[in-house]
Order: structure tokens, then sequence, then C-alpha cells
């Protein structure tokens, strides 16, 4: 009979003395096989226990999960979309982040050595873009931004790129919040190519950079002013917002009083004090001398 039927003794007096619980588990794996082959080896381990629970067999998470591995049962994973080379490489980098060296110190002397910069996302019709600036913290000017549909770390290097046009970035300091784009590897080699040191805010610490965030609600209440309501509701067009966006920044350089700046522009603030601002010195005229 076992010749016959093509398998070894063993095999054929092994099922003739199956116990009730072997019955039980032969017909279970039989019913995981075949709802398994109808969705493609798609479920997984909860799946197939509500699939299960379906044809009136209920079994613990541990045991179908052991049925599944004893009989090759197992659904199809998404694979890594990168070599495990990638992974390990990304998270010893996130495992060495800079540290956050600006520490709240937004009342900078010298311009052109700090800078802070973060993304704002901009509702537009049919949509999102994203506007990435650059401030200098010396005298609030804008000294770089741009636009773009997507918030990538391309949008924030080509904003670090139109700065490093206008000037001399070695050896100046810019300070970013931890966002994916800023943690990026394009980012950071950039940084380093310029030879700019990086500054981040701790994580989930909105007020280690402020100072952009602020720049950010003045800008959305005042460059849209009345057509704020439609800026809310995607109701302006992506052309129009960049033409506001680009005359609104030049008028907050040039033209819009700081209280921090004496009253003056960022601008004109720079133009008077081209040079820094020293802390002043202790009047000696009244201090007795020996």
């Amino acid at each position: 009979m076992s010749r016959l039927a093509g398998i070894s003794r063993k095999t054929y007096y092994s099922h003739l003395d199956r116990t009730p619980a072997e019955k039980r588990k032969a017909e279970t794996v039989a019913v995981m096989k075949e709802l398994q082959e109808k969705e493609g080896f798609t479920l997984g381990i909860q799946s197939m226990q509500l699939a299960l629970r379906n044809r009136g067999i209920r079994l613990s998470h541990n045991t179908i999960a052991r049925f599944m591995r004893e009989n090759k049962l197992g659904c199809v994973i998404r694979g890594r979309k990168f070599p495990p080379a990638y992974y390990k490489a990304m998270r010893e980098m996130k495992s060495n982040l800079p540290k956050n060296l600006l520490n709240r110190e937004f009342d900078v002397k010298i311009p052109a050595k700090v800078y802070v910069t973060d993304i704002t996302f901009i509702p537009v019709t049919g949509g999102w873009r994203y506007l990435s600036v650059i401030k200098d913290l010396y005298n609030k000017e804008i000294v770089a931004w741009t636009m773009s549909s997507s918030a990538n770390a391309e949008l924030c290097v080509r904003t670090l790129e139109i700065l490093a046009g206008k000037r001399d970035l070695n050896g100046s300091m810019i300070h970013s919040d931890m966002g994916a784009t800023y943690t990026s590897k394009a980012y950071r080699t950039k940084l380093e190519e310029l030879g700019v040191v990086q500054s981040m805010s701790r994580k989930g610490d909105c007020y280690d950079n402020a100072c952009v965030e602020s720049f950010f609600a003045v800008y959305k209440t005042c460059c849209f002013g009345k057509d704020r309501k439609k800026f809310e509701l995607h109701q302006l067009g992506w052309t129009d917002v960049f033409f506001r966006t680009d005359a609104w920044i030049e008028k907050y350089n040039t033209t819009r009083p700081q209280r921090g700046l004496d009253g003056l522009s960022p601008v004109y603030y720079r133009m008077l004090h081209p040079n820094g601002r020293l802390p002043a010195l202790p009047d000696n005229r009244f201090l007795e001398t020996a």
C-alpha cells in the first residue's frame, strides 16, 4: 500500500495513528492553506485569525503563528526599498545629529554669521506649496527664500545655494529644527561643502526656532491681508501667491520697521551698522580715581 502511494511505511503508519488533536491541527492547516491560496498569500497572523474565526475556528495568535511558520504559510511581506547598509548608515547618521548650539540666543551682534531656517505650508488652488526661508539673526533679514511643490531636501539645498551665491558662508552657523529635510544626507553634505556649522532644535521643542515661526505668522497675516480667508481656503493661485510673497518679503526687508532694530528696517539697519553691534563700554567718567 505504501509503495503504491509513494510514501514511506513510517509516514503511512503515523497517519493511521493520529490523535484527535493532530487530526484537528491537520484540518486547520488545510483550511489555512486554502485561505492563503485564495488571497494570494497576503494574510498576516491577525488577518488569518479573523478569517479562521469566520470559519468557526478559534485559535490564539501564537498558535496561528506557529502553524504558519511550520507549514510555510507566511504572507508576502513588503521588501526593503534600499539595501540593509543604507538603513544602517541612516541610523548612524541620525544618532550623531548636531546639538542645539544656538540655544535660543536670538540676539546676535555680528552680521552674516548666524542664520536660522525653516519651511512652512502654503495653501494654493489645488494643493500646497512649501516656502523655505533663511533669516540672518543679526538684522532679522530674510536673506534667501524659495518655493517648491515638495518639502524635500532639494528645497532646502536650493535655498542654501541662493544664499551662498550672495555671501561667503564659510565659518557661519545655521540653525533649524529636526525635520527630515534638515537631517537628510544631501542637506548636511551641502553644509559641509560650504563650511557651515549646523545647529538643531531639541526634539519636539518649537521654541528653539521661534524666531522663524514668528516670521511665518507675520508673513501669512500681512502678506495676504484682507484675502487671508481666500488664502486659507486654497482659493489663491500658485503664481499669485508667489508674486505676493516676493513683493512682501522685499517690503519686509527694506521698509518694514522693527522695534528690535531701533525702529529701522532690516536692510537699513545693516547699512547703518555694517560691522556689527558691540556691547556698550562702561562709562568711567564718574568713577573715582585712586
